[in-house]
């Protein structure tokens, strides 16, 4: 069975919004369609530009870095929960 698309979801501002649906529609295609045909010629191109080893081990850096952060934040968080907690007993 074919996987379904993944909905994904980005921010834009109202001009760049309307700047982007009218190019689109320009080229006779849906919004989602431009961009996503556009990100993907841009990921390419950066591919062929860059190099798949260069490319991962960019990507697992960033995916490592995020994983730091995330537990920073979460211990973070349990300190703050912690503390909280014991100042209510």
């Amino acid at each position: 069975m074919a996987e379904s698309p993944a909905p994904t979801t980005f921010r834009l501002a109202p001009e760049e919004r309307a700047l982007l649906e009218a190019v689109a529609h320009a080229n006779g295609r849906t919004l989602s369609a431009y961009v996503r045909e556009a990100a993907l010629a841009a990921a390419r191109g950066y591919l062929a530009q860059e190099g798949v080893e260069k490319v991962l081990e960019r990507d697992r850096e960033y995916m490592e870095e995020r994983s730091r952060t995330s537990t920073k934040i979460a211990d973070h968080k349990r300190a703050l929960l912690d503390q909280e907690n014991s100042d209510h007993r």
